[in-house]
C-alpha cells in the first residue's frame, strides 16, 4: 500500500532534517576558519636609513617584514615634504628638488614603521672626454664660489699627465663624487687627486692605474679633509694607494686597493691623528719588499698606522706583504679597533710577523673578525709561530716600553689558527 504526504505534512517532516543539515556546515565552517592562523607583524625595515640622491633621478626602496610570513603585508608610504622627495604606492623615491624629506613606511597590521631621510642634491655635473676636461673641470671647481656640490663623470679611459696635480687648492666646504667605470691611467708623477682641508671627495665605480710608482695616488691631508671610496672602484700601482695625515679622513665602503708598492704602508699609510675607517672592500696583493735597491725599515705592506687610528668594521685585508714587520696592519704609537673583517694571509721577509704587528705604545682591541693564515719569517725560532698578533715586546732590540696584556707569549699560538674575535684585547700601553 503506497503512503501519500500531504506538502505540510512533508516540509514538517524534512525540516528538522535541513535543520541538522545547516547546523552541521555551519560548525564546519567555523571549525575551516579557526584553522587559519594569522601571523601578526612583529617589524618592520629598510634597506637604507639615508640617501644623498641627484635632481630628476628615482630610487627604490626595499621593505623587509618580520616575520617574513605574516599575514597582512600591506604598506602604507608618505613623505614628509613631497616638494623635496616625492614617494610611490610601491616604494619608488623621486627627487623633486634640493632639500631634505623623510620618506616614512608603516605596515596595515600593528602600525610598525621605520622611516630614511633623503637628501637631494643638485651638483654641478662636468662630462669628461679627454685630458683638457679634465684639468678644466679641476680649475674650475678650485675658482668657482657659486656652488659647493660637484660631480665628476668620466665617458671614456684617459690619460693624465704626471706633470699636473690635481689640486682644488683652499675651496673650503666642497663635495666632489667621481664616477665612470673606466679606467684612468696616469704616468709617473703627481698623484691623482689632493683633497685638502674642509673637502670631501668620493670616487664610485672607477679605476685609478699609474703607470709608475712615484707617488701616493689619493692624499688627504687637514682638518675635515675627507675622502670616500665605494662601488667598484680601484687604485692600483701607486707608491701608495691613499695616504691619510694630519687630521684627515678615509672612509672605505667598497672597492680595492692593490699592487701598490712603497717603503711602507703601501695599500693606505695612516699618520698624526689621521683616521681610516674600513666598512668593506679589500686591501690585497700590495708590497714593500720588491723595491729594488736595499731596503730601509719597511713595514705596514697593507696597512700602516702611526700615532693614527685604524678602526676596522669589514672587508679584509689579505696577500700583502712587507720586508720588515707587520704585512697586513702595522701599528706604532696608534690604535687599531677590529670588529668585523678578515686579515689573513699576509706575510713579512724579515723582522717580525706578518698578521697585525704592534710597537711603541700601540692599542689592538679586537671584538670581532678573524685573523690567521699569516706567516713570520726570518725571526728566532722562538717566534716563528706567532704569525698572527706580535708586539714589540718579543724583539728587545725594538722594546719601546711596550707592556702587553692578554695570555702571556702566545696570542695567536700557530699560523693556521682561525681566531675569531671574542674580546682580545692586545695593549702597547704601560
Amino acid at each position: 500500500m503506497k503512503t501519500y504526504f500531504s506538502q505540510k505534512q512533508f516540509e514538517k517532516k524534512l525540516c528538522p532534517f535541513i535543520y541538522i543539515v545547516l547546523v552541521m556546515m555551519l560548525i564546519a565552517l567555523v571549525s575551516c576558519n579557526n584553522s587559519i592562523k594569522v601571523i601578526p607583524v612583529d617589524g618592520i625595515a629598510l634597506n637604507v636609513t639615508a640617501l644623498t640622491m641627484e635632481l630628476g633621478n628615482e630610487q627604490p626602496l626595499m621593505v623587509s617584514i618580520s616575520p617574513e610570513n605574516a599575514t597582512n603585508q600591506k604598506l602604507i608610504w608618505s613623505s614628509s615634504d613631497n616638494t623635496v622627495a616625492d614617494i610611490s604606492e610601491s616604494g619608488v623615491i623621486t627627487a623633486i628638488s634640493e632639500g631634505i624629506a623623510t620618506i616614512a613606511v608603516s605596515t596595515v597590521d600593528g602600525g610598525k614603521s621605520a622611516e630614511c631621510i633623503v637628501t637631494v642634491e643638485n651638483p654641478i655635473v662636468f662630462a669628461i672626454a679627454h685630458t683638457d676636461h679634465w684639468l678644466e673641470a679641476v680649475d674650475f671647481i678650485k675658482e668657482n664660489d657659486d656652488n659647493n656640490k660637484y660631480k665628476i663623470l668620466f665617458l671614456n679611459d684617459l690619460t693624465i699627465p704626471g706633470s699636473r696635480y690635481p689640486t682644488f687648492g683652499e675651496k673650503k666646504n666642497i663635495i666632489v663624487s667621481i664616477h665612470g667605470n673606466h679606467i684612468i691611467n696616469k704616468s709617473t708623477g703627481w698623484s691623482f687627486l689632493n683633497v685638502g682641508p674642509y673637502q670631501t671627495i668620493i670616487i664610485e665605480d672607477i679605476i685609478f692605474d699609474s703607470t709608475g710608482w712615484s707617488s701616493s695616488l689619493i692624499n688627504v691631508e687637514g682638518d675635515e679633509a675627507v675622502f670616500i671610496m665605494k662601488g667598484n672602484s680601484i687604485l692600483r700601482k701607486g707608491l701608495r694607494g691613499v695616504y691619510v695625515r694630519n687630521e684627515g679622513s678615509f672612509y672605505m665602503y667598497d672597492g680595492l686597493i692593490t699592487n701598490n708598492l712603497s717603503f711602507g704602508g703601501s695599500g693606505v699609510y695612516l699618520v698624526n691623528n689621521a683616521l681610516f675607517t674600513m666598512y668593506g672592500g679589500m686591501i690585497s696583493d700590495n708590497h714593500t719588499h720588491d723595491i729594488p735597491g736595499p731596503p730601509p725599515n719597511s713595514p705596514g705592506g697593507g696597512v700602516f698606522v702611526d700615532r693614527s687610528t685604524f678602526i676596522m668594521k669589514g672587508g679584509s685585508i689579505t696577500g700583502n706583504s712587507s720586508y720588515d714587520p707587520g704585512g697586513g696592519v702595522y701599528v706604532i704609537r696608534g690604535t687599531f679597533y677590529m670588529s668585523s673583517g678578515i686579515i689573513a694571509n699576509n706575510e713579512t721577509i724579515y723582522g717580525g710577523v706578518g698578521g697585525v704587528y704592534l710597537e711603541n705604545n700601540s692599542d689592538f682591541i679586537m671584538s670581532g673578525g678573524i685573523i690567521y693564515g699569516s706567516e713570520a719569517s726570518g725571526v728566532e725560532p722562538e717566534l716563528a709561530n706567532k704569525g698572527g698578533i706580535l708586539s714589540a715586546l718579543y724583539r728587545a732590540s725594538w722594546l719601546y716600553d711596550v707592556t702587553q696584556y692578554g695570555d702571556g707569549t702566545d696570542i695567536l699560538p700557530h699560523i693556521d689558527d682561525h681566531i675569531s674575535g671574542t674580546g682580545h684585547t692586545i695593549i702597547g700601553r704601560e
